[in-house]
């Protein structure tokens, strides 16, 4: 975790700040997409192509108003490996409370179908009579967690995340997804 005048490094995110004040940031962004599956570890999805993660770049626009902070992200496949776009609506609403920090979030994610079609799709060479062809379409996934902080002090702070994403039906209905939802969490800290 870093946060310069304006560059930041953010877990699997770097950007460099165009703008960036009390009321709104404007950022370019890269950021790693860890959404790799290697079907030697998993025996069900044997004959699969592997799924690589890899490298997105985009933008970012933050607004912070007196109700909470709207951000719009939208990224694209930097290497070539799925070609396609996301797109990230959120909100977030701070609420400080001595030391503490809570972080309410909500997120509408779009996926487009090369996005979805890479990382959930199956081809006609993939296909077996267990696992029929899917193609899927673009998705529209909702996300919601609670991001939390503990400040130390004024340089040192504890957190911990944690949220889950509904995936579209889109998703959902692949043949070699297993969930219809994805949980996440994450603690740290960071001076």
């Amino acid at each position: 975790l870093y946060q310069g005048e304006r560059v930041f490094a953010y877990g699997n995110s770097l950007g460099f700040n165009f703008v960036r004040n009390e009321t709104f940031q404007f950022v370019a962004l890269a950021r790693a997409r860890l959404t790799s599956v290697d079907p030697t570890e998993i025996p069900e999805l044997e004959g699969l192509s592997v799924r690589d993660n890899t490298l997105e770049a985009g933008l970012m626009a933050n607004v912070t108003t007196p109700f909470g902070q709207f951000s719009l992200t939208g990224v694209r496949d930097a290497v070539g490996r799925y070609d396609g776009d996301e797109v990230d609506l959120s909100y977030r609403l701070p609420i400080r409370l001595g030391q503490w920090t809570f972080t309410p979030w909500a997120s509408v994610l779009w996926q487009d179908e090369r996005l979805t079609g890479y990382y959930y799709g199956v081809s006609e060479e993939e296909a077996t009579p267990d696992r029929p062809l899917y193609t899927p379409g673009a998705a529209r996934n909702f996300a919601v967690g609670v991001n939390t902080a503990w400040h130390v002090n004024e340089r040192f702070f504890m957190f911990a995340n944690v949220g889950i994403e509904k995936y579209d039906d889109v998703i959902a209905n692949s043949p070699i997804i297993e969930s219809s939802s994805n949980a996440r969490m994450l603690a740290g800290a960071a001076w």
